[in-house]
C-alpha cells in the first residue's frame, strides 16, 4: 500500500474545516481510505471520475485551536494496481469541489498546492545492481 500524508500550514489562523481535490489515475490505484491525523477533525471522502474530494470538519465540541504549522492533517491510503509512473495532484477546483481551508472567522484560505510523482515497480521488475 501507498500512504500519502497531507501537510498544511494555516499561517497562524485557527482552522475549523478544509476541503481537498486530489487528482490521480484510478486505473492505476485503488483508493483504500483516508484518516484524519487530528483527533478533533473527521474526514469524509468522495470518489469522483478521475479525482477524490475530501471534506474535513472540526468537532463542534472541541475548544482546542487548530493552527496548522506544517502539520500532517490526514493520511490517504492507496493500493497500486499496475506498474508505471503516476502523479497525485492537489487542484484548486473541479466541478463543485475545491481545495481550501476555512478559519473560525469563516475566512476561506487558498493554500499552495503540490504534486507528488511516483513510480510503481512490481517485485519481479526490480533490477539487480
Amino acid at each position: 500500500e501507498l500512504r500519502i500524508d497531507l501537510i498544511a500550514d494555516s499561517s497562524g489562523k485557527n482552522i475549523v474545516g478544509y476541503d481537498l481535490v486530489l487528482f490521480y489515475d484510478p486505473s492505476a490505484f485503488d483508493f483504500v481510505g483516508a484518516a484524519s491525523n487530528l483527533d478533533n477533525f473527521k474526514i469524509y471522502s468522495y470518489k469522483r471520475n478521475n479525482y477524490l474530494s475530501f471534506l474535513a470538519t472540526k468537532s463542534l465540541q472541541s475548544q482546542t485551536p487548530a493552527v496548522f504549522r506544517q502539520t500532517t492533517i490526514a493520511s490517504l491510503i492507496f493500493k497500486p494496481l499496475k506498474a508505471g509512473k503516476y502523479s497525485f495532484s492537489l487542484k484548486p477546483l473541479m466541478d463543485n469541489d475545491k481545495t481550501d481551508l476555512v478559519t473560525d472567522k469563516t475566512e476561506v484560505l487558498n493554500p499552495k498546492l503540490n504534486e507528488l510523482n511516483i513510480e510503481v515497480f512490481w517485485k519481479n521488475e526490480w533490477k539487480k545492481s
